[in-house]
């Protein structure tokens, strides 16, 4: 496969929509006990209270896994990608330009979007480089956070299916 072949018919700009889901107490509270992040924002319900949040808010590593579960759960990754443009996605390289702008509380329905935002071949033939901006929000419009995964991915050239 010759070099220029790894980028060509991915578009750049391309968006994904995920499915919602609302996250509840129990998988709140199980996601900071499974990550031991214990810290009294995300732990002290009577401490919060008094805080400008009124509330315990998720911590943002675990915001950043929720992002990608909703991505995994919606197929974005090894669904859409490889299906309409060849990519087979082999591992997460980084996450670039992370910020959390909202909190997250326990009950919040999340969504994330998925754009394409750079596609570009690495020194080794079939294989390149995705970076897909990931935006997650809550209340349908309130952005929660956002970040850029940068994706390692091979061109398989025999599952590339054009979807009209």
């Amino acid at each position: 496969m010759a070099q220029s072949d790894v980028t060509k018919g991915i578009p750049v700009g391309a968006v994904f929509q995920s499915g919602a889901r609302t996250l509840g107490e129990g998988e709140f509270a199980l996601l900071h006990s499974l990550s031991w992040v214990l810290g009294r924002a995300h732990t002290d319900r009577e401490y919060m209270v008094k805080t400008e949040f009124g509330e315990r808010v998720m911590a943002g590593p675990l915001i950043l896994a929720i992002m990608a579960g909703l991505g995994d759960a919606s197929h974005i990754l090894e669904g859409e990608l490889l299906v309409r443009f060849g990519i087979e996605i082999t591992t997460l390289v980084s996450y670039e330009n992370v910020r959390f702008v909202s909190p997250m509380l326990p009950g919040d329905t999340l969504k994330a979007t998925y754009e394409i935002a750079e596609v570009r071949a690495t020194s080794k033939p079939g294989r390149g480089i995705v970076k897909i901006k990931e935006v997650c929000s809550k209340d349908e419009c309130l952005v929660v956070a956002e970040a850029t995964a940068v994706f390692l991915f091979q061109k398989n050239r025999k599952r590339n299916i054009t979807i009209d």
